[in-house]
């Protein structure tokens, strides 16, 4: 499944679960309500949140320059890339209770609990 949406003011709103092996491209910000699945990928122009738990790739801000994130009730990702800071085999302690942010800090993937 790749679905694209071409809208970059309004964010885009996915119902549902990103299953395994599934794309969800959109150029602009998108809030899934649902979980992404581990071998998953959701790509953004700007920014991600995930109502649910993050457990695939996450790549933000592939359009925008600047303060672009990635949020998630539960974050425990396979990658996530801001702009061009990236960063794998993430282990994230709380990860699984906490909700998380991701934002990328000079060239550098930061997350901290919100």
């Amino acid at each position: 499944m790749t679905k694209t949406h071409s809208d970059n003011e309004r964010p885009y709103i996915f119902r549902g679960d990103i299953g395994r092996k599934q794309t969800l491209e959109i150029r602009g910000n998108v809030i899934i309500l649902g979980d992404v699945a581990r071998d998953a990928r959701v790509v953004s122009g700007k920014n991600i949140v995930v109502v649910g738990e993050l457990a695939g790739a996450a790549i933000a801000g592939k359009l925008a320059a600047g303060n672009n994130f990635i949020i998630a009730m539960r974050m425990c990702p396979q990658l996530l890339q801001i702009g061009k800071a990236k960063s794998t085999g993430i282990r994230l302690p709380g990860a699984k209770r906490m909700p998380m942010i991701a934002t990328n800090d000079e060239g550098i993937i930061n997350i901290t609990y919100i």
